[in-house]
């Protein structure tokens, strides 16, 4: 565990342990109804909004944006968590678990609270919305060591981003503690150990260009297909 950022980890561990013992004692359908029964207007419109971070690409291109161009080899070694991350659930959902479908399927929409747009209907464990953006944040806070306020609001928008999925009524709690944990396990194994063996690229510019404009594009391209288009994904 990182010290330096002790506020994000504690918070962490006592929600990941608190989710735990939920979903222990009502079970892996139960604790998806209990938690996605409430419907608040307001919640409706920051979880369908927050959710997006989910996908890796937007969280990891803003970051970028702010932050990340300062250190080309720990973005690009968050890339790589990325991509390693997904590929566990990739392979888990396909050709693992591939006969958990997710809530609209067990339940339907009776049961189910969902918001229009938002329906999912295929394969549910584990929640690769949750292991990218957990992925991206325990790389992050491996990055440096971050002040009180930025600890909280990395966990903030990784906890309201793994909700939501339970949310918007596309994963049980049991997918996105499944994907926070594939998230832990890939990012502490490898962040650091392809940063530094990347150390070389620290000062290459054309790798800096490169990086910035995939970063604009890649938040030009999501806007357009989420705000003109209006896909969720």
């Amino acid at each position: 565990m990182d010290v330096k950022n002790l506020w994000f980890y504690s918070i962490f561990v006592i929600t990941f342990g608190v989710a735990l013992a939920f979903l222990y004692f009502y079970g892996y359908y139960m604790s998806f109804v209990i938690l996605n029964y409430h419907r608040y207007s307001l919640a409706d419109f920051y979880f369908s909004k927050i959710t997006h971070l989910g996908d890796g690409i937007t969280f990891t291109a803003i970051f970028y944006l702010m932050y990340g161009k300062n250190d080309i080899p720990k973005t690009l070694s968050l890339i790589i968590c990325l991509i390693f991350s997904s590929f566990i659930v990739h392979l888990l959902k396909n050709f693992v678990f591939d006969d958990w479908f997710r809530p609209l399927v067990v339940f339907g929409n009776q049961i189910v609270n969902h918001i229009k747009g938002y329906e999912a209907y295929g394969k549910s464990f584990p929640s690769g919305h949750s292991t990218a953006i957990f992925t991206t944040l325990f790389c992050i806070v491996q990055w440096k060591n971050w002040n009180k306020i930025f600890q909280i609001l990395w966990i903030f928008i990784g906890l309201s981003a793994g909700y939501s999925r339970i949310y918007l009524g596309v994963h049980f709690l049991g997918d996105v503690l499944m994907g926070i944990f594939i998230a832990l396990v890939t990012s502490h194994l490898l962040f650091n150990f392809f940063s530094n063996r990347l150390f070389f690229l620290k000062d290459n510019l054309s790798i800096k260009k490169l990086m910035m404009i995939i970063s604009v594009l890649s938040l030009v391209v999501i806007f357009l297909l989420r705000v003109i288009f209006q896909l969720n994904f």
